[in-house]
């Protein structure tokens, strides 16, 4: 289990990270678990934020942040605020969900997202017990990843933390009235 803290210091001048090494790797029999040489404490981008993750998988918090990445260049750094980051890590976090549905469960079956979408349907679509097991399967299809995202605006510090598969949003700000 991953442990990562983030807490407002120094009269919300500050906010301190911290964040564990381990490793787990799940087998069928036994699993096993190591210090690693792995930073969960990332700095995000050009910006005055870090991220902070855990979960099963290292690729998908790292794709993540590329995402995130990839939205924040589009402000200059005095830009950014709580509001944007937050935005950007929802979108980072549904679309990176959204990839891996298309690559595990519709590719294997060749499919992809458009193919759901389209006006002429694949025949298998028309079929209501494969369609029902389909999403059956999208549903199901889980990655368990959770971030911690502190940073600074112009209105202080801030701490939120985001999930998959969706980045559900929830404020950990103690000043926070929403």
């Amino acid at each position: 289990m991953t442990v990562c803290i983030a807490a407002l210091a120094a009269k919300s001048k500050a906010i301190v990270c911290i964040a564990d090494r381990a490793l787990t790797f799940a087998g069928d029999k036994a699993s096993a678990q190591t210090d690693s040489g792995v930073t969960k404490i990332i700095d995000v981008a050009d910006s005055h934020w870090c991220a902070m993750f855990s979960g099963e998988d290292l690729l998908f918090p790292e794709r993540v942040l590329e995402r995130v990445k990839s939205e924040l260049a589009k402000y200059k750094r005095g830009q950014l605020n709580r509001a944007i980051m937050e935005s950007a890590v929802k979108t980072a976090f549904y679309e990176q969900w959204q990839t891996e549905v298309e690559d595990r469960v519709l590719k294997p079956k060749l499919l992809d997202r458009t193919s759901l979408a389209a006006e002429n349907k694949d025949v298998r679509l028309l079929d209501t017990t494969y369609l029902n097991a389909l999403a059956e399967e999208i549903a199901a299809h889980k990655n368990d990843c959770s971030m911690i995202f502190c940073g600074f605006d112009s209105e202080g510090p801030h701490i939120f933390s985001a999930s998959a598969p969706a980045g559900q949003i929830a404020p950990c700000d103690c000043k926070d009235s929403r």
